[in-house]
C-alpha cells in the first residue's frame, strides 16, 4: 500500500513512517504510556502534535512514500477497547502521560556492530474487563 495524502483513511491518520526532532518529541511529551494492546497510540501522537501547534507535513507521493508489508496482528495484541476514549482525552492527559512520567527497569544492554539492543521492563498491562 502506497500512502498518498488523498488516499488516507481519515484526515488525522498518522502512523507508519514518521520523524520528529528531539525538541518536537519532548514538546509533545513523547509517546503515551497508557496504551496497551493494538490501536490508538498513533492517533494520540497526531493529537499531541496538532495540540502543540505543529503541523504534519506529507511529501509528494513521487518523492516520499513507503509500502506497508502485509502482516497479521501479533498474538496477544488484541484491540485496545479504551483507545477511542483515550484519543478523545489527549488534551487532558498528554502532560502527565508520556516521557516525563516514564518508568522502566533496564534488563539487558547489548552492543552489536550496527546497533545497541536495550531491553527494559515497563510493567504489566492493566487487567482487561471481563466480557459477559
Amino acid at each position: 500500500m502506497v500512502l498518498d495524502a488523498k488516499m488516507l483513511p481519515y484526515a488525522g491518520y498518522f502512523g507508519g513512517v514518521s520523524g520528529l526532532s528531539k525538541k518536537q518529541f519532548l514538546k509533545i511529551n513523547g509517546f503515551p504510556n497508557e496504551y496497551w494492546g493494538w490501536g490508538g497510540e498513533d492517533d494520540d501522537i497526531y493529537n499531541r502534535i496538532t495540540l502543540n501547534g505543529m503541523k504534519v507535513s506529507r511529501p509528494d507521493v513521487r518523492i516520499g512514500r513507503y509500502r506497508m508489508i502485509k502482516h497479521e496482528r501479533d498474538k496477544h495484541n488484541e484491540p485496545n477497547p479504551q483507545r477511542f476514549n483515550k484519543i478523545q482525552n489527549t488534551k487532558n492527559t498528554m502532560k502527565k502521560d508520556g516521557i516525563s512520567f516514564l518508568t522502566y527497569r533496564v534488563i539487558q544492554f547489548k552492543r552489536y556492530a550496527l546497533y545497541t539492543n536495550i531491553s527494559v521492563e515497563i510493567g504489566k498491562p492493566p487487567p482487561r474487563p471481563i466480557k459477559g
